[in-house]
């Protein structure tokens, strides 16, 4: 769980480390709480 899990999901669905990055940076509540969830 937690954010490696979150890392997998990311990589698992073809998305591409530069947007990663952007989703991060954009939309970090949603991420951070993603985090917590997990």
């Amino acid at each position: 769980a937690g954010k490696h899990e979150f890392e997998w999901e990311f990589a698992n669905n073809n998305i591409s480390a530069g947007m990663y990055i952007l989703v991060l940076q954009v939309d970090s509540k949603t991420y951070t709480r993603k985090v917590i969830v997990q």
